[in-house]
């Protein structure tokens, strides 16, 4: 009797991992991750489109299982059926898991002291020495009018009780007499008493947390080092498991200036292992990566090697808002350019392995994109620097991420992203800001206007005027397309919260998603499709 056949195993293709980062707020667990799953995979069916065996679950296979790499109790990664194979018709390809890194228990002890000392170091910048940006000087006049409102009402219920007690006014007669014995603040006195209370409270708990991570102050030292270390820790756990070839961090909000940190710090550890020898394929995409990157810059109008002539205490004049080129038209081609040698720097990078700070082999590199929405670095010379130029300074000094990266500056050897290895004249290594070689950086944004600054979105901004031209900035308008909001005809009013809401209440729904969402959705492109490349680069075009 012929022994039986055994079936040939499946070999489980590795996975992708998307890392959502929440944004400021009393956030609670999973809640961000849950409804970004939903508008990006679940409502997608064009993950699942052709397939012989097509998932018959009601929300397209997605389930949640008890996050083993976070740590955290109240986390639970959520896992897929697979989608397609886009090289494959009709086949499944990879799965994907998405990660939450949840940071907002770290800053709920923030109070109205964190609020407003760091309000009060925003509202006393000098206008006049360039400290206050054109992007936010209507908001910042705003800020002001409420200060005095707040001041001013404060004053006029004390000041009847001054002159009774002296028997004299010292200011009848002048406009700041006339000021002070208004009616009017009666009215404004029995508002802020009636919406004071809540106004705080949400004072404190959003931009509250923003006081905490942006200001370097002794007390919020220890709350930004423990959500970087978190962020830090579930990253290198993905890398150590060996389950993925890719990995996507989303951040939103404050957490977009969190996954900014991250992957500036996760690849300084990493660039310590990468080493190539000259004229090795990995050496060669770095050199491709290089040079589409100078072309890039050198039509952006970027000095790519030398620091500029600027200092971190320069004001005024010194820094330009904009830059000119010539060339000027020729940046979304050669940006285009750029992603692509970025892409192909990735995949020799994912490759290569390394020995881990575990002693474990794993894969060298594995953040293919970063992806940010409602980024605040739009404002950094507002909210991080005091000044364009203490910005530009950072910038250059690689204390914040560029894309392209910094040049290293060389006499002799023609290296940019790349430094002899001090261990072997034959082998050269990344410096320690060069993430933004094998990493693309998608920022989806909702312009808002001036003077209109509550309509869109006045948090977020294109980034590449100060990250860099190989930033990918995507506008976007979002509306609500019903409610009482829309009714009333604020369909586009504050709109933060909304860069993956999909007003779509069923997965199997025909309808197309709105263009935010599918924005959202080709800047991840799970697929990995070169179709869904160019949509998205044709979109931020604007076309």
């Amino acid at each position: 009797m012929n022994a039986p056949t055994q079936a040939t195993p499946t070999v489980e293709k590795k996975k992708i991992a998307v890392v959502v980062i929440h944004g400021m707020g009393e956030q609670k667990p999973m809640q961000t991750l849950r409804d970004f799953v939903e508008s990006v995979w679940q409502h997608d069916r064009n993950l699942f489109k052709d397939l012989k065996d097509p998932p018959d679950h009601w929300n397209w296979d997605t389930w949640s299982k008890p996050d083993q790499l976070s740590g955290s109790a109240e986390l639970r990664r959520i896992t897929t059926a697979r989608a397609r194979d886009p090289d494959h018709k009709g086949e499944k390809g990879k799965r994907t898991d998405f990660f939450e890194l949840y940071w907002a228990d770290l800053t709920a002890d923030s109070n109205w002291g964190d609020f407003t000392k760091w309000f009060g170091a925003l509202l006393f910048r000098n206008p006049f020495r360039g400290e206050i940006p054109p992007r936010v000087m209507t908001v910042w006049m705003v800020m002001w009018l409420f200060t005095l409102a707040l001041l001013f009402s404060g004053l006029s219920t004390v000041w009847p009780k001054v002159v009774e007690f002296y028997q004299h006014d010292p200011l009848a007669g002048t406009w700041l007499g006339s000021l002070m014995t208004w009616r009017g603040w009666i009215l404004v006195t029995v508002l802020l008493a009636a919406f004071g209370g809540k106004a705080k409270s949400f004072l404190t708990s959003y931009f509250g947390d923003v006081a905490r991570y942006v200001s370097a102050e002794p007390r919020n030292i220890s709350v930004r080092h423990e959500a970087r270390q978190r962020g830090l820790k579930l990253l290198d756990q993905i890398a150590a498991s060996g389950a993925y070839d890719r990995v996507i961090v989303v951040g939103h909000s404050l957490g977009s200036v969190l996954a900014h940190d991250l992957v500036m710090l996760a690849w300084s550890e990493a660039a310590r292992s990468i080493t190539m020898r000259i004229g090795s394929s990995l050496h060669q995409a770095f050199r491709d990566c290089e040079i589409a990157g100078e072309a890039l810059l050198d039509a952006a109008g970027y000095t790519k090697g030398h620091a500029p002539d600027i200092h971190r205490d320069d004001r005024g004049g010194q820094c330009a808002y904009g830059r000119s080129s010539a060339a000027m038209d020729k940046v979304p081609d050669l940006r285009d350019t750029y992603r692509v040698a970025q892409r192909k720097l990735f995949l020799e990078l994912s490759a290569v392995q390394v020995q881990g700070p575990d002693q474990k082999r794993r894969s060298a590199w594995l953040i293919s994109d970063l992806i940010t929405m409602g980024c605040p670095l739009t404002h950094a010379e507002f909210l991080i620097a005091r000044s364009l130029c203490e910005l530009r300074v950072m910038v250059q000094a690689r204390e914040t991420l560029r894309c392209p990266p910094v040049f290293e500056a060389y006499e002799k050897l023609d290296l940019h992203f790349l430094y002899p290895n001090p261990k072997g004249s034959q082998q050269l290594q990344p410096h320690h800001a060069a993430a933004m070689a094998p990493t693309r950086w998608t920022n989806i944004h909702d312009p808002s206007g001036l003077v209109l600054f509550p309509f869109g979105d006045l948090i977020s901004g294109p980034l590449a005027r100060d990250f860099g031209p190989g930033v990918t900035d995507v506008a976007v308008c979002i509306g609500r397309p019903r409610g009482w909001m829309s009714w009333i005809g604020l369909s586009h009013f504050f709109t933060h919260v909304l860069y993956w809401k999909d007003f779509i209440r069923n997965a199997g729904s025909s309808e197309p998603p709105p263009d935010h969402v599918q924005v959202l959705r080709d800047a991840i492109n799970f697929l990995g499709e070169p179709e869904v490349e160019a949509r998205l680069m044709k979109r931020s075009r604007g076309e």
